[in-house]
């Protein structure tokens, strides 16, 4: 009888302590997302700031030099000013508009979600459904 009862305590502290394990587990597997979302989320800022500032310096520079090619063109071939910006114009959009689709296209594909972290939190499910099922 007393063996009966030993092995009841045995088996309810073994599964105690992988409920405890599991727990932990799921616990630090939590954490390392929360690590891995923070430094994804650090890079992607400074990224960030450095196509803004990028950006904008080149933005000017192509807003000045368009004017001077449309006031450029419009004196080089007699034309009216509006001519000249209508021309260039057209051509900074013709070359515009591919690159926008393009990029959409390509952040359509973009994964924001920290994979090893959600793969591991995965993992982590199927052991603890092996040791309790």
């Amino acid at each position: 009888m007393s063996e009966r009862i030993y092995e009841q305590e045995s088996t309810a502290a073994l599964l105690v302590g992988i409920l405890q394990d599991g727990k932990q587990l799921l616990r630090d597997e939590i954490e390392l997302a929360k690590l891995e979302l923070q430094e994804q989320t650090g890079r992607m800022r400074r990224t960030a700031v450095d196509f803004a500032v990028g950006g904008l310096l080149v933005g000017l520079a192509v807003l000045f030099f368009a004017v001077a090619l449309s006031l450029g063109l419009s004196t080089l071939f007699g034309w009216d000013a509006w001519a000249g910006f209508a021309l260039v114009g057209a051509a900074a959009a013709a070359v515009g508009a591919p690159w926008l689709w393009r990029a959409r296209a390509r952040a359509r594909h973009a994964h924001l979600r920290p994979r090893e972290a959600v793969a591991s939190l995965y993992e982590t499910g199927r052991w603890l459904r092996s040791k309790v099922g």
